[in-house]
């Protein structure tokens, strides 16, 4: 009744512009996907993970060789896997290639120093080609 009422009181060429106007909101709406949260996700489904170990003692020596982990955290079943170890090049430069990322994992970077094992988690690490551990 409402709606008739409304319909009934506006020109044609008035009532033609309000539904071309809504028109026009609807498919914007679904051109740009606006029903679907945005998630910041720089990573492809299969991409690189490179950085180096830096010494926080100041002058400290860059150690070469190095024990460097990667490491799935399985989020789903509560696991932690060892992906892959690589050892650090003269200037502590570590790189792993190939890494997938999946849903539900997440992944760590682990330098073996023996008594210290500092850890980067990849997920608070914006450009995964610059991650820096301290040791």
């Amino acid at each position: 009744m409402i709606i008739r009422r409304l319909i009934s009181h506006q020109s044609p060429r008035g009532w033609w512009s309000r539904l071309s106007v809504m028109a026009i909101v609807i498919a914007l709406f679904f051109a740009f996907n606006l029903d679907k949260p945005r998630i910041a996700n720089a990573q492809t489904p299969e991409t690189e993970i490179a950085g180096k170990i830096i010494n926080g003692t100041h002058g400290g020596d860059i150690p070469a060789d190095t024990e460097v982990l990667l490491l799935a955290i399985d989020l789903v079943n509560n696991q932690i896997i060892e992906e892959a170890s690589t050892l650090t090049g003269e200037y502590g430069i570590f790189r792993f290639n190939n890494v997938v990322h999946r849903p539900g994992v997440n992944f760590r970077v682990v330098a073996n120093t023996g008594t210290h094992t500092p850890t980067v988690d990849m997920q608070l690490v914006e450009n995964w080609q610059a991650v820096e551990l301290t040791i």
